[in-house]
């Protein structure tokens, strides 16, 4: 509040006196500023205000009038730096000065003033001053002697320097007691005299201070002191701060001489005055001097922050963020629950609240336990009980609370997996049999009562593996039927492929006991089952190298190879009951397929065993050896070569052996025989094969009545190179069991996609993944399989054999030259070899079949390929240089597409014959010119490909027009005729303007020309050429402009007008004198 005053001059009332005392008394005396707190001041770019000891003006004495002797120096102290005898400091509320004399002031009668100057340059006179007087030798602070005035000097006029000013009108601010202090000086620095020096301490509240001392002006400051001379006058009229050699100077020195540098009180309006922004390390220039979204002003004097540091408790957040978020910027635990705001803020907790979810669990247990952002933080452990539900008890005793625990009772069964399973997730033993939920199923039926085993308390526990050792046969199911997998409640296909790999690793690392814990539906262990039935159906095709399954039609180059191939598959066989649950018959099998064979000729001899190293399901022992598989042998005799014929044609049969393990269900009882065809047709890139077959087998009646038998198999596959060295293939196959008797449980069927590295001729890798789409017998919910291939041929050149006759290696390359749209062979087909390491040369290809050319490995050669009927084909082959002694590939050539004509008949609105020139667009491939009796011409056209037709005839306007050859049903070329009639040009030039008798039409709400408008631009062009007086615009300095609605040629209103006014004019805005 700021309290008005009244203002004393010479002579006043002794009424005005008083009541400016009352004014004075009622002044604040705000906290004195600490002695490192206050700012030198300097005068003319000097580092102090320096005064000598004595230089004051007469008739003060040196040595005598010492309390009113200013004093300072540019190096006084200890450490070199200014002992300066001008101080200030400023508040918010209060302005403080401070001017070092000679002696004690204490009880000196005298004036000691502080000068201000707003303006810029200052003066030699002041604008404002404060004085600070005792009038009266030994009064005390608080007598009526005492006064501390704020002086406003700008009306004055005076012929004494400024300085020394007598005028009085002033406002009284208060008293000594109030207002002023005399502190010792103890700095340690160079003393005055052979007696201390003093600081003459100065404050003034604000609210007293003129409004045209605001936080932003730039103030200048000097000061000056007067003695008991002319007391009663206020003046100051002993020393002048900052003028060294005063008193013998001639003349009284002026105020001019010793301004300070300019100070402001808050030149960046954030609550810091600039002494106070020095004091704490602030920038005076930013309000913000760390950046935390706090004024500097707002940290020091409202939340006791570091201004200078934007994380003042270093938690991670800054103060700023901190004090907009509610929690508290001078403590890094606002809350106090042992875990920081800023990991608060990081884990999503709020660093305000102990318990953030108020769930009884701190925020600091919470991540504790889980220390990655959690996507449901009510249930940490993921088990399906929020952890208000579990507190931080522990039931099984393993030092993790319940709610950091995902198995709660620690039966090795997660408490999740109890939920779903609906077992006890706090009891390790459900059903009280003596064994653990962990080792229980809660999907199998061991002992086919219909109980599954967590919830079956007849299991009691055995030495055999914890369950019951008495024979369990398939006569214990009922109340269902066998099926396959596939559709299977019990799995699905990513449950089923997360089992695949983990059974893929277990194999690798030969840990059986590992497979079995997580595969399948945790199988019982029981003795075998008198039961032969082969639920493993899968059998990869024999000497197969771009396919899995299916095989084609080829035998392959003389010679032989192995194949190894491990498949795994889920649910092959299961029982499921009426009421909706399931029984995994075979539940996980994996089987290693070892294969070799032998060809020579169009024959192939083969042999696969199927070794399954992994076989759980209904009364089988997870602990058991790795089981033999059937064996069988077949015989593969290509009647049809694909590159010979349109179609390859494969015929083969061969025999199964009952040499399986039946009672595991991966072997039939007796032996079966097969007879099948494979088909294989290349269709451009990519080679389709399909296979079609009889199984003889013994039939075996499961106790559904299903009889599983005699069956067809089937399939079909489709292949592609992706590269020199990938291929992928995609594969349908399956089993219709002729002899079932249960609905829709016959027709087996699987999806398979694979790709095949091919490292070398010799050495093939592939993997893969099927399946099941069909409930049929043998069909698995999925299978995952990975494999080795190797074939030899026999009679090659061993890797890195020599041509002793030209010294290099040599490669037996067998090149096909195939027709790109059939993929069909090309017969008379010649090959140029045009640059090589073996120079140039001229191959002949027999019809029908290709042709074998000796060329050396890693290298590189351009040919060229001619056959009738199609393109020339520029191409390179490079021979790898991992290729056996033999090696293919393939040049695809693209057949000339055969030609039709086209017969244009060109006339007139009258029907007379027109002599034209008929060109397509662009006019350099084809252009006839039409018979002027007749009107007509033929242009022979390349069918398959459409053209822009253009028909030009003088004195006419052109007409465009599409044409296409195309081919008929069965391939044969259709020949077309077309007629055009040419009409005179709709566009001429009407003085400046050029007049069109037509529309130019636009595409549907397009700004694109429609195609029918063309001829009539070209007529409008043909003036711009038969003219050439128009001066020409490049089309660059063109826009476009619309003026349909600003110039109509109709009122606007009906549709009629609309069309009228929607147009496209030309005007000649310039037109140069026509050439003579």
């Amino acid at each position: 509040m700021r309290m008005e005053c009244p203002v004393l001059s010479r002579g006043a009332p002794v009424v005005g006196l008083l009541a400016a005392l009352a004014c004075g008394g009622a002044a604040h005396s705000a906290d004195w500023p600490d002695e490192q707190s206050w700012v030198g001041l300097a005068v003319g770019g000097e580092v102090a205000v320096s005064d000598d000891r004595g230089e004051i003006v007469a008739p003060y004495l040196a040595g005598v009038d010492g309390g009113i002797d200013c004093v300072g120096n540019a190096a006084g102290l200890p450490d070199g730096s200014p002992q300066t005898a001008l101080l200030w400091y400023a508040e918010p509320d209060t302005l403080f000065f401070r001017i070092r004399v000679d002696a004690d002031p204490s009880e000196v009668v005298g004036t000691w003033s502080v000068f201000l100057h707003v303006a810029s340059p200052p003066e030699a006179f002041y604008e404002f001053g404060i004085k600070a007087t005792r009038a009266r030798e030994g009064t005390t602070d608080t007598d009526t002697d005492t006064s501390v005035r704020w002086v406003d000097n700008r009306s004055n006029a005076s012929t004494a320097p400024h300085w020394q000013d007598q005028q009085d009108e002033s406002t009284l601010v208060g008293t000594f007691a109030n207002l002023v202090r005399v502190v010792e000086v103890v700095d340690g620095g160079e003393q005055f005299g052979l007696d201390a020096d003093y600081f003459f301490d100065i404050q003034v509240p604000r609210s007293a201070v003129d409004v045209a001392v605001t936080d932003q002006v730039e103030l200048h400051v000097a000061a000056a002191t007067g003695g008991a001379e002319h007391i009663a006058d206020l003046a100051t009229d002993a020393d002048l701060c900052g003028v060294p050699n005063a008193s013998t100077a001639g003349t009284p020195p002026d105020l001019a001489d010793v301004w300070s540098e300019p100070v402001i009180i808050d030149a960046d309006r954030d609550g810091l005055t600039g002494p106070e922004e020095e004091r704490y390390g602030t920038d005076p220039d930013q309000q913000d001097t760390d950046g935390d979204g706090l004024e500097d002003g707002q940290e020091v004097l409202e939340l006791g922050t570091d201004p200078t540091n934007a994380d003042s408790d270093n938690d991670g957040i800054g103060d700023g963020e901190e004090y907009e978020g509610g929690t508290d910027p001078l403590s890094s635990d606002s809350d106090g629950d042992g875990l920081s705001d800023g990991v608060e803020q990081t884990y999503g907790t709020d660093p305000s609240q102990a318990d953030s979810d108020g769930d009884g669990i701190t925020d600091a247990q919470e991540h504790e336990c889980n220390s990655e952002r959690r996507r449901d933080s009510d249930d940490l452990d993921a088990d399906g009980l929020p952890d208000a539900e579990e507190r931080s008890g522990d039931r099984d005793g393993d030092g993790l609370p319940d709610y950091c625990d995902p198995d709660d009772d620690g039966d090795g069964m997660s408490t999740q997996a109890e939920i779903r399973c609906g077992s006890d997730p706090h009891n390790p033993d459900t059903d009280a049999d003596g064994l653990q939920d962990g080792d229980e199923s809660c999907e199998r039926d061991s002992d086919g009562d219909g109980v599954v085993d967590i919830f079956d308390e007849a299991d009691p526990p055995t030495e055999g593996g914890g369950l019951r050792n008495d024979a369990v046969t398939p006569d214990g199911l009922s109340g269902g039927r066998f099926a396959g997998g596939s559709c299977s409640v019990a799995a699905t296909p990513w449950s089923a492929l997360a089992h695949a790999f983990i059974a893929l690793l277990a194999v690798a690392t030969r840990r059986r006991r590992l497979a079995g814990l997580f595969l399948g539906s945790t199988a019982a262990s029981t003795p075998a089952l008198a039961q032969d039935v082969n639920a493993q159906t899968f059998t990869p095709a024999v000497g197969a190298r771009d396919t899995v399954r299916v095989r084609d039609s080829t035998t392959g180059p003389d010679g032989g190879g192995f194949a190894a191939l491990y498949n795994h598959a889920s649910n092959p066989l299961v029982y499921r009951r009426d009421n909706g649950t399931e029984v995994a018959v075979l539940g996980t099998v994996g089987t290693l397929d070892l294969q070799g064979w032998t060809g020579v000729g169009r024959f192939r001899l083969g042999f696969d065993l199927p070794l399954h190293l992994v076989a759980q399901g209904y009364g089988l022992d997870d602990n058991s050896p790795p089981r033999l598989g059937d064996l069988s042998a077949d015989l593969h005799y290509e009647a049809l070569q694909v590159d010979r014929s349109p179609v390859g044609l494969a015929l083969y049969g061969g025999v199964i052996a009952p040499t399986g393990d039946g009672s595991a269900w991966v072997g039939d009882p007796s032996t079966g025989a097969y007879v099948a065809a494979a088909l294989t047709r290349p269709l451009g890139p990519m080679m389709w094969s399909a296979n079609l077959g009889y199984e003889a087998r013994a039939p075996v009646t499961l106790p559904d009545d299903t009889v599983w038998g005699a069956r067809v198999p089937y399939g079909l596959a489709s292949t592609v190179d992706a590269t020199e060295l990938l291929s992928l293939s995609a594969e349908l196959f399956g089993e219709a069991f002729t002899g079932t008797q249960a609905p829709g449980v016959g027709v087996a069927l699987e999806g398979l996609a694979s790709v095949q590295l091919h490292v070398s001729e010799r050495w093939s890798f592939t993997g893969g993944a099927a399946k099941g789409f069909t409930s049929g017998l043998g069909t698995p919910d999925f299978r995952a399989m990975v494999g080795a291939h190797a074939a030899f041929k026999r009679g090659a050149v061993p890797y890195g054999g020599v041509d002793t006759a030209s010294g290099g290696t040599f490669v037996a390359t067998q090149v096909a030259v195939v027709s790109a749209k059939t993929g069909a062979s090309v017969g008379g087909a010649t090959i140029e070899l045009k640059d090589g390491p073996d120079g140039a040369g001229r191959v002949a290809v027999p019809p029908n079949t290709g042709v074998q050319i000796n060329l050396r490995r890693s290298a590189s050669y351009s040919v060229t390929v001619r056959a009738p009927g199609d393109h020339a084909l520029d191409a390179p082959i490079e021979v790898p240089a991992n290729a056996d002694a033999e090696w293919f590939t393939r040049l695809h050539l693209t057949p000339v597409a055969p030609k039709c004509t086209v017969t244009f008949v060109v006339h007139d609105s009258d029907g007379r014959a027109v002599p034209a020139t008929v060109h397509t667009v662009p006019a350099s491939r084809h252009t006839v010119q039409t018979d002027p009796q007749t009107g007509s011409a033929s242009m022979s056209l390349p069918s398959g490909e459409a053209y822009e037709v253009l028909v030009t005839a003088a004195g006419f306007s052109p007409d465009h027009l599409a044409v296409a050859c195309r081919e008929g049903p069965t391939g044969e070329v259709v020949h077309a005729s077309r007629s055009v009639i040419l009409r005179p040009p709709r566009a001429r030039l009407d003085g400046t303007r050029i007049a069109i008798d037509e529309h130019i039409r636009f595409e549907s709400d397009s700004d694109i020309i429609d195609a029918r408008s063309k001829g009539v631009l070209d007529d409008v062009a043909r003036v711009f050429a038969a003219h050439p007086e128009i001066e020409m615009v490049e089309a660059g300095r063109l826009d476009p402009l619309g003026f349909g609605e600003s110039k109509p040629l109709d009122l606007p209103g009906t549709d009629a007008a609309h069309e009228t006014n929607r147009r496209v004019e030309f005007f000649a805005e310039r037109v140069s004198t026509p050439p003579e």
